[in-house]
């Protein structure tokens, strides 16, 4: 049982002192930067008559490494795969979509960061499981 115990403090830990916690604080701070600066659109004519600019980068680049730094929550229950990792991922999704949908048209919001978010998700697990196997 302390076995147990010693193993979720640590996760517990490394949940809050991540890697990918950083990198997405990061790019969410480079990403209302760019927003302050006045919102450049990309160079790619295409592109920015959709009216997509270098903070979508930012945005898409931040809710990756958020679905990466929530991809550890199912390790609170096993090494492997197990019950947890759909529920998880299911709670990624809802909770992305109801952050993103406080800033975005839902459209927007399941383009931009739902998405990278499940994506993030599915690697950081897939990683961890095939690591511990």
């Amino acid at each position: 049982m302390s076995e147990n115990l010693e193993r979720s403090k640590r996760t517990l830990k490394n949940f809050f002192l991540d890697v990918f916690l950083l990198l997405m604080l990061s790019c969410l701070i480079i990403m209302f930067l760019l927003v302050a600066a006045g919102n450049p659109l990309l160079p790619v004519q295409s592109l920015a008559n959709s009216g997509l600019g270098f903070h979508h980068i930012a945005e898409i680049s931040g809710f990756f490494f958020f679905g990466m730094w929530l991809g550890i929550l199912p390790t609170f229950y096993s090494k492997t795969f197990s019950w947890a990792d759909p529920v998880a991922f299911l709670f990624v999704i809802a909770l992305t979509y109801l952050i993103a949908q406080m800033i975005q048209p839902p459209e927007v919001a399941i383009k931009l960061a739902v998405v990278p978010s499940a994506f993030g998700f599915i690697v950081r697990r897939g990683i961890m499981i095939k690591r511990k196997s």
